[in-house]
């Protein structure tokens, strides 16, 4: 009798199971070795390094050796030993040098002629200039507001008649914009010419009074007409005329562009609806986003330039005229005010403009280039030249930035020469010495006296690189 037959893959589950914990096995051992080959290796290159140093100490008599100078690999500065031999790590014969090279100096670097040219060494000398440094920034172009004028009807009525019809016609000062008509405005018309009428009907009377009512009615009527809108000069048309005007005239206030405009022909308006907005251009603003970083160097009444990218080739002038006194959260920015005559009406609101703002710092400070700056964290470096191949850093305090020149508050003298380039590899290499001086000075003071410490720390320094 047959059995039957297990389901499908209820046999190779725990042989799949099995091989996947021998590779498991394979790959944690293989790891483990890997490990243990490595750190044998580290203990070999270092016994190796302890037995040629011993080498090298026991023969240390047998060599005529100044006390201020030390072997080392040039491919490997971290070997560093009394005598000459071959370097444990990559075999090649170790170097002379000495410990405190340039007369003592902890950090000095002597470096020949050839080597200068080769890494492209150059120098310039720390001189006084006038330091003026140019604020750039963004701005837009928009209409001065003190020059808006909004056009609004006096009394209500129906427009009859529009001079000017679209949005963007330049108006010249005095000229019309439209025709009113207005029963109120057509009665006090009446009203005017009745009491003029009336005061010429008694002038030569005896009674002093009744001239001065019939004059005051004349002044108060004249007087109405002006608040409705009228001119002088109109006022004095319908006098001259001696009948009321049907309609009434609105002229432009000032000289300018039609920016807004919200009448029609035939379209009845009450007193207040706004008919026409007006901007004079003559002068324009143009607002500039100023970083708070910058913000110390702007100041109201100083001088301002721009360039527009609608007219290139150009620098127009102008000043500032307000800085804002709220700080944009997003753009971490303040609003800056330039003003600007616009005679030929090149700029037009809404326009991007590259503005600059030269602010003069120092007309005579000491001043190093850029380049020749170390950014070490909070320390400022420069490598000082001090001719013949001798390289020396120092810090130094630094002012402001303009131009790519740091203005030098501390440190340098006028006439000092300072790498402008290689500077970092100079740095690192007068870094490098004056370590292996100290740790150099270091072994020889306490030689004989830690030696249990001094080994130990050496292979932990070892591991650690």
């Amino acid at each position: 009798m047959k059995l039957p037959k297990p389901p499908f893959g209820w046999e190779e589950e725990p042989r799949a199971k099995l091989w996947i914990t021998l590779v498991v096995l394979v790959v944690i051992g293989s790891g483990i070795g890997v490990a243990w080959w490595q750190l044998g290796e580290s203990f070999r290159l270092w016994f190796a390094q302890k037995g040629t140093g011993t080498k090298a100490s026991a023969t240390d008599h047998d060599h005529d050796q100044d006390d201020d100078s030390y072997y080392t690999c040039p491919m490997h500065p971290q070997v560093v030993r009394e005598q000459t031999g071959d370097c444990p790590v990559c075999g090649m014969s170790l170097v002379l040098k000495k410990r405190t090279e340039g007369g003592g100096e902890i950090g000095l670097v002597e470096i020949s002629p050839t080597i200068v040219q080769t890494i492209g060494v150059t120098s310039e000398r720390a001189q006084r200039r006038n330091l003026v440094k140019t604020v750039r920034t963004n701005g837009r172009v928009a209409f001065d507001e003190r020059k808006v004028k909004e056009i609004s009807a006096w009394v209500p009525g129906r427009i009859e008649k529009l001079y000017v019809s679209f949005t963007g016609d330049f108006v010249r000062k005095g000229e019309p914009l439209l025709e009113i008509y207005s029963p109120q405005l057509l009665t006090t018309q009446q009203e005017y010419l009745l009491a003029i009428k009336g005061h010429k009907q008694i002038q030569n009377s005896p009674i002093s009074e009744a001239i001065t009512q019939a004059k005051s009615l004349v002044e108060a009527s004249r007087e109405r007409l002006r608040l409705w809108g009228l001119t002088d000069a109109q006022i004095e048309g319908i006098r001259a005329a001696g009948q009321p005007q049907t309609t009434m005239t609105i002229t432009a206030p000032i000289s300018g562009v039609v920016i807004h405009k919200t009448v029609v022909e035939g379209m009845y308006v009450k007193e207040g609806t706004h008919l026409y907005k007006i901007v004079d251009l003559s002068t324009v603003w143009v607002n500039a986003d100023v970083y708070e970083s910058d913000l110390p160097f702007i100041h109201v009444g100083q001088k301002a330039s721009i360039s527009l990218r609608a007219v290139p080739g150009q620098t127009f002038f102008g000043k500032v005229t307000f800085i804002h006194y709220v700080l944009n959260p997003k753009t971490r920015t303040v609003t800056v005010r330039c003003e600007f005559d616009n005679p030929k009406m090149l700029f037009k609101p809404d326009m991007y403009a590259d503005v600059f703002f030269n602010v003069e710092i120092d007309p005579n400070a000491l001043t190093v280039p850029e380049s020749a700056v170390i950014h070490a964290g909070s320390r400022r470096l420069v490598v000082h030249d001090r001719g013949e191949g001798r390289f020396m850093p120092v810090e130094i305090s630094l002012g402001a930035f303009a131009d790519g020149y740091y203005q030098v508050l501390d440190g340098l003298s006028e006439g000092d020469k300072v790498v402008t380039n290689a500077t970092f590899l100079i740095d690192s290499e007068s870094n490098l010495r004056a370590a292996f001086a100290k740790l150099m000075a270091g072994e020889k003071e306490g030689k004989g006296e830690k030696e249990s410490v001094s080994d130990l720390s050496e292979l932990l320094d070892f591991f650690e690189e």
